[in-house]
């Protein structure tokens, strides 16, 4: 008898081979060797806070205060769940909405960054994944000439408003220099942009940045600044956004999945 046959004669179950790395959205046939340095799929039923920081408390520049409780994961997902409730901030200031702000302690450098999400489907919250540094560019200690970057992979707001941002930050500012591309000239969604799971992603090389969506290039942009960023994913009310109404109360931004590559 055959080595296979004496196997399945014995009923003993073969492994199976393991699974093949999945390549950015996008970049399935560029032929590049794309190799997967980060993953979180969510399948717990907590963030792993070696690999997460969350936010308690409230940035001077949006209306709502940020909260653990506000971070939940269940059923495969990681949902940042906003909340019409008052709470003080750490500025001591009531704010009448909770949200949510995830970051990982890790940093990363050129790479393609992805995230499968679903928006929350009420106006009045800004639903974002990005990339910033460690600590704020403030406090950095830039030298004249050199500059930091937040990295908006995505910002947008229920129905349709879709922005792709890049802020520059240069030595001796606090505030941001120059945006590449800004709130003011927003994409649309051909569709509620809540109306489903996006593959969103940017690809970043040292010298350029290509946004894509499920896959297509929606912008590119020159990369003005290096160094290494944090993967982040919060939602906020905020004074330039449309005033949320009680619909807002309990809905959530959803997420599948977070992924890094880095290629040779």
């Amino acid at each position: 008898m055959a080595p296979l046959a004496h196997l399945i004669a014995a009923g003993l179950a073969l492994s199976p081979a393991p699974a093949a790395s999945p390549a950015p959205a996008g970049l399935e046939d560029a032929g590049a060797a794309w190799t997967l340095v980060f993953e979180d799929r969510f399948e717990g039923e907590t963030l792993d806070p070696a690999v997460w920081a969350i936010e308690s408390g409230a940035p001077g520049h949006i209306t709502s205060s940020r909260w653990p409780e506000n971070v939940e994961v269940r059923g495969g997902l990681l949902h940042l769940v906003t909340r019409q409730e008052a709470r003080d901030s750490s500025d001591n200031e009531a704010r009448s909405w909770t949200t949510g702000h995830v970051w990982t302690h890790r940093t990363f450098g050129d790479g393609v960054f992805e995230a499968r999400l679903k928006l929350a489907p009420q106006a009045g919250l800004n639903n974002a994944f990005w990339l910033f540094p460690a600590r704020h560019p403030a406090s950095l200690g830039l030298q004249p000439g050199e500059t930091a970057c937040e990295i908006d992979v995505i910002e947008a707001t229920h129905p349709a408003r879709m922005t792709y941002n890049l802020h520059v930050f240069t030595a001796g500012t606090q505030e941001v220099a120059r945006d590449i591309y800004r709130l003011t000239n927003p994409w649309s969604a051909p569709e509620p942009n809540s109306a489903r799971f996006m593959v969103l992603s940017i690809e970043r090389d040292g010298e350029t940045l290509i946004w894509r969506r499920d896959g297509h290039i929606v912008r590119r942009a020159e990369a003005p600044c290096a160094g290494p960023l944090t993967v982040r994913l919060s939602t906020a009310t905020a004074s330039w956004l449309d005033t949320p109404d009680d619909a807002l109360d309990g809905t959530a931004m959803q997420i599948d999945y977070v992924r890094v590559w880095e290629t040779e």
